[in-house]
Order: C-alpha cells, then sequence, then structure tokens
C-alpha cells in the first residue's frame, strides 16, 4: 500500500500505515522512504515496486492545493489501473467541488 498524504496529516497517515502493517500489508510513505536530500520525482520511482498493490489517498484540502501531492497523484494515475486500486479517504469537510485545487502539473 503506497500513502499518498499532504504533511498536515502525518499523524493520520503514521495511524493508517500501522493498521496496515499490522494486517500484514507492505507500506510505502515519503517520511519512511525519503531522505531529506531525495527529490519527489526519484522518491515516485518506488510506485513500480512488484508488491505494490493499492495506493491510499488521503485527500484533504491542502492536499489537493499542493503541488507535490498533485505531481504524486499523476504519476499514480499513470502507473496504477486506479479505478481499481485508489483507496480515497477524505479528512477534511471543506473538500467540496468548490475546493481550490492545484493547476500547474506540466
Amino acid at each position: 500500500v503506497f500513502i499518498s498524504y499532504q504533511w498536515n496529516q502525518k499523524s493520520i497517515a503514521k495511524n493508517l500505515q500501522e493498521s496496515f502493517e499490522l494486517k500484514g500489508y507492505l507500506v510505502i510513505r515519503d517520511e519512511n522512504t525519503l531522505s531529506n536530500n531525495s527529490r519527489i520525482k526519484d522518491f515516485m520511482k518506488i510506485i513500480n515496486h512488484p508488491k505494490l498493490d493499492y495506493v491510499l489517498v488521503i485527500i484533504s484540502s491542502s492536499y489537493l492545493k499542493s503541488k507535490n501531492c498533485m505531481y504524486e497523484v499523476n504519476q499514480i494515475m499513470k502507473r496504477f489501473k486506479w479505478e481499481e486500486t485508489l483507496l480515497p479517504y477524505v479528512v477534511s469537510q471543506d473538500v467540496n467541488a468548490n475546493a481550490k485545487i492545484y493547476g500547474g502539473i506540466k
């Protein structure tokens, strides 16, 4: 399980990671894998891990506004059959049709 989240939701991501690991799942999360001098583009290569079957996206207003999070979603959608493997987890009530989503992916 790859967990994609905005750092404001670190505690939620950590709790979900622990729950998945207790069930025997391999969990990949940037905080456990990404070093301080790593780049997001290099980190996202990990989504090709052969045991990675699901992506849990912790969606919040801050997630939708984050350039790095939108990059992750873009890469996830290229790699996965996201209709079958994406697990959305909405944590913020302000995520709705009027949310201002980051618009600069190139």
